[in-house]
């Protein structure tokens, strides 16, 4: 985590280095923080798609089913055929049925 925080003070907006931190964070169970760290990523780099998986999965673990299948759709609007695509179109289903669309 050090490290990142280096990364972050010479370049605040680097989204995939706010991505890492805010998957470090998920893991060490600060989903808060993680969840604003990668909301920070989405606002630096909204074409990464990377961003949305990992927003997705944040926004599930807070409950915002909502939030989380609009960001899985913009993760597979910008990666259809994606290294995660097949996962997220289940997480998609799901979260559909969910909310009953």
């Amino acid at each position: 985590m050090e490290i990142i925080e280096e990364i972050l003070e010479g370049a605040p907006n680097h989204a995939p280095t706010l991505l890492l931190r805010a998957e470090v964070l998920a893991n060490k169970g600060q989903l808060d923080e993680a969840l604003a760290s990668a909301r920070r990523a989405k606002l630096a780099d909204p074409e990464l798609p990377a961003v949305f998986a990992t927003l997705g999965g944040l926004l599930e673990a807070v409950d915002d089913k909502q939030g989380a299948l609009e960001a899985y759709e913009r993760y597979l609007e910008l990666e259809p055929s994606g290294q995660q695509a097949v996962v997220i179109k289940k997480f998609v289903a799901r979260l559909s049925r969910d909310l009953g669309q």
